[in-house]
């Protein structure tokens, strides 16, 4: 019987990918094979896209993507919305990030 090596790569990677997107990855490849990999080539045209938007921004502004946004308002209320909408962004995808193996189970 062969044994299968994998090494430490794996937990590098689940380290640093997350667990629950490793586990969510995992579970998605397994039940649909690679009928779903249009959609792994799509998230990473339209990432590419979002990061590369994102630093030019942050490189002719010399400010982050959130002060940016922050500051290209006047009103005070929309600027409160963009608060909350950036702070759920955050708060949200980090969840979602992280325990998205718990929906899996």
């Amino acid at each position: 019987m062969k044994t299968l090596n994998i090494g430490p790569g794996v937990l590098v990677t689940a380290a640093f990918i997350g667990p629950g997107t490793l586990t969510i990855c995992t579970m998605a490849g397994v039940q649909t094979g690679t009928q779903l990999l249009w959609a792994v080539v799509l998230a990473t045209l339209i990432t590419i896209f979002i990061q590369n938007v994102a630093a030019r921004i942050a490189w002719h502004s010399e400010q982050g993507l959130a002060t940016v946004l922050l500051s290209s308002t006047g009103y005070p209320m929309v600027r409160t919305v963009l608060m909350v909408l950036l702070l759920l962004a955050v708060i949200g995808g980090n969840a979602a990030y992280e325990e998205a193996a718990l929906f899996w189970v």
